[in-house]
């Protein structure tokens, strides 16, 4: 399998076709972008977003998200615009991504 990478400030999606009819997701998130906690409320932020976007996702894709730096985590606000933009980038999301 095939696939491309986007990074963008601490974000790095990785993206190949999957030949389904919906789109599924991994998240990772490395050891030195902070201690459990702080990886552990990443992941939830990032599986919601993940939830309320999932019909703004093109169908048909296998997405990574790897988050590398602590600092893309420190504040909601900031993660959810970098999330955002990058999925836009990518031109996995095709409608309007709010939340």
């Amino acid at each position: 399998m095939q696939g491309n990478r986007h990074q963008q400030d601490g974000l790095v999606i990785y993206w190949a076709p999957n030949g389904l009819q919906h789109t599924r997701c991994g998240i990772a998130i490395k050891a030195k972008a902070g201690k459990a906690v702080v990886r552990n409320r990443a992941r939830r932020w990032m599986r919601e977003l993940l939830r309320r976007w999932q019909d703004a996702l093109a169908p048909g894709w296998d997405l990574i998200i790897l988050v590398r730096t602590p600092a893309i985590i420190q504040s909601y606000r900031y993660f959810v615009q970098q999330l955002k933009a990058a999925l836009l980038l990518t031109r996995i999301a095709e409608g309007p991504l709010e939340g």
